[in-house]
């Protein structure tokens, strides 16, 4: 397991002090409401946040970062306390909560979709503005052979869109196995295709990012078959993390 915090410092650095639970404790007893307990780390937070529809209507972020809320599939809030990238290039992260066990704080930790986060509110961003999504899916190539990545989604940037790739033995930095605008095809707000030719085999991660307002969206996980190790990536390469 990789701490993404080494490899994402900008894009993982909140701009909130984190406060542990026992201190919010002390500040204002919230351990039987979800929503009081996350506004006392993330004080943008809007209110009105009585069902799960409210609550979804907030999220303006589908990849987390220290200081984002959690927004969950039923009737749930949670803090973004840590994230981390797996071998594979999807996220793993780190929440403190209340009331997820009646009237307790607590702390978990997983994958996303195991924990059923469908997205997050990030006080960067407007509530309810629009991060770009993709469609969840599962795309196989093989390794050493060019192809393209049919994406399909929406919120997508056509003029500063790029397609990041993490995961494997070489993509373990943001922006380092990247795909420029310049050679993405097929170009909308809601659809792209972008080359890309792996010649590592493993499990990676695709995210849709649009540069000019820094919003990643969801993972596409990509399988990479194939024998041949002879050079990690042929794609587009950015150096630095664009966030």
């Amino acid at each position: 397991m990789i701490n993404i915090l080494t490899v994402l410092a900008v894009l993982f650095t909140s701009p909130l002090l984190w406060t542990s639970p026992e201190a919010v404790a002390a500040q204002e007893d919230t351990r039987c409401n979800c929503v009081l307990f996350a506004r006392q780390h993330v004080r943008s937070l809007p209110t009105g946040l009585y069902d799960e529809n409210d609550k979804h209507r907030v999220i303006n972020s589908m990849f987390p970062r220290p200081g984002t809320v959690a927004i969950f599939q039923y009737n749930h809030v949670a803090v973004v306390r840590n994230v981390e990238m797996q071998a594979d290039g999807s996220l793993e992260v780190v929440i403190d909560e209340a009331n997820y066990i009646p009237c307790r704080y607590g702390s978990r930790r997983g994958p996303l979709a195991a924990l059923r986060i469908v997205g997050f509110f990030d006080p960067r961003f407007r509530a309810g503005d629009a991060p770009p999504r993709v469609r969840e899916t599962h795309l196989t190539a093989y390794a050493g052979r060019e192809f393209k990545a049919h994406i399909s989604g929406s919120g997508f940037d056509p003029d500063s869109v790029k397609v990041v790739l993490l995961g494997g033995d070489y993509c373990k930095t943001w922006g380092r196995c990247s795909v420029p605008t310049s050679v993405i095809t097929n170009l909308s707000s809601n659809s792209l295709a972008a080359p890309l030719t792996v010649n590592s085999p493993g499990k990676y991660s695709l995210y849709v990012f649009n540069e000019r307002d820094g919003r990643s969206s969801n993972a596409i996980r990509l399988t990479i078959e194939g024998s041949s190790r002879s050079a990690p990536v042929k794609a587009p390469v950015r150096p630095r993390s664009p966030f």
